[in-house]
């Protein structure tokens, strides 16, 4: 997959907070925190504007 560059500036305290994600273990490192954060705000936004099709996961065809 190719990825782009983007460049933030964001506050101490997020940088921080990202950072004792990263030294626990949870994501290997900032990158990682900020893709996964980006790829759940999307989909969160997402949600409602796909149109339902009235099947879910798992019960296609029941």
């Amino acid at each position: 997959m190719v990825m782009d560059t983007v460049q933030v500036r964001l506050s101490h305290g997020l940088v921080e907070s990202m950072d004792g994600l990263v030294d626990t273990g949870i994501y290997s490192s900032r990158s990682d925190v900020i893709r996964d954060a980006v790829r759940r705000l999307v989909l969160d936004k997402l949600v409602g504007i796909i149109p339902n099709t009235g099947f879910s996961q798992g019960n296609e065809g029941n």
